[in-house]
């Protein structure tokens, strides 16, 4: 029956159009740092409905946390920013970020580094900005990442975040293989496991795909590593502590819709915004 299910879904899967994904590019041409550099001037003019951001990081300190392959850091370091530290858990993005950096020669102003973004070796009250692009789903401790974002910052020193909360439209994160969209409302975590195992088994790279998301818990069962699981009201539950604590003040928030009218009508339902907003965006700011 468990077999039968498996492949009801990939027949089902098959109806829904497959979204660009980096793992499905030819990065033998295209690095995903340099995947990351093409797509970051339509990001941060995301930013730009809270003021010029390119503008507000010329000549400032930014920390990266999070940082991925750094194709972030290392656009805003050729557009101005004094100075990017990046941080990572994964040393395959850091190696591949320190080369990037020196082969677009930025390298004078950026440095990326082995560390979690709960636990950064990066000076107090030093940065004018720290970036989380695309990366709350994925830290494992949301509160404790803002604390440190917190310390490292100078006071009135922002936070820029962006990230689409678990219950999104692609909140599975399994799109490269599986687009069926909140496959994740239906399904448990272990069947989705073995259904993108299975949809991946003939790609060259699945078991760097699967690595990438999926690892072993302490009782040695795969699981979703890749997701915290975080929702809207999560999120906003831990800003509004850290607000009651005189830790930060949040400057603005944007709750992006999707284009389809009846979506952006449930949107508006205290429940249902979890399923159909799209991206959020906040700005918050150190007190002094």
């Amino acid at each position: 029956m468990y077999q039968f299910l498996i492949k009801i879904f990939l027949a089902f899967n098959k109806l829904f159009d497959q979204p660009p994904h980096p793992f499905n590019m030819d990065l033998s041409k295209l690095s995903y740092t340099d995947y990351e550099i093409s797509k970051a001037p339509d990001l941060f003019d995301k930013y730009n409905r809270f003021g010029d951001f390119i503008k507000l990081i010329k000549g400032k300190k930014v920390a990266d946390f999070a940082c991925g392959g750094a194709g972030k850091s290392i656009y805003l370091a050729q557009n101005g920013a004094a100075e990017i530290v990046g941080v990572d858990i994964d040393k395959n993005f850091i190696n591949e970020a320190n080369q990037k950096a020196k082969d677009y020669k930025v390298n004078d102003k950026c440095k990326f580094i082995l560390a979690s973004a709960n636990k950064t070796p990066l000076e107090s009250n030093y940065f004018d900005f720290v970036i989380f692009n695309d990366a709350m789903e994925h830290i494992p401790d949301t509160e404790g990442s803002i604390r440190e974002a917190i310390r490292v910052l100078k006071p009135n020193g922002k936070i820029y975040i962006n990230f689409e909360a678990y219950y999104f439209f692609y909140g599975h994160h399994m799109m490269d293989a599986l687009p069926i969209p909140w496959l994740h409302l239906f399904t448990t975590e272990s069947f989705r496991i073995n259904l993108y195992k299975e949809a991946i088994k003939n790609f060259e790279n699945a078991q760097m795909r699967l690595d990438y998301r999926c690892s072993l818990d302490k009782n040695g069962k795969l699981h979703m590593s890749y997701l915290n699981y975080i929702t809207i009201s999560k999120f906003e539950k831990i800003i509004s502590k850290l607000e009651n604590e005189g830790l930060l003040s949040v400057k603005h928030r944007y709750y992006s819709k999707f284009n389809n009218r009846f979506f952006k009508l449930l949107a508006t339902l205290p429940i249902l915004r979890e399923v159909f907003l799209s991206t959020l965006y906040f700005v918050l700011e150190k007190n002094k």
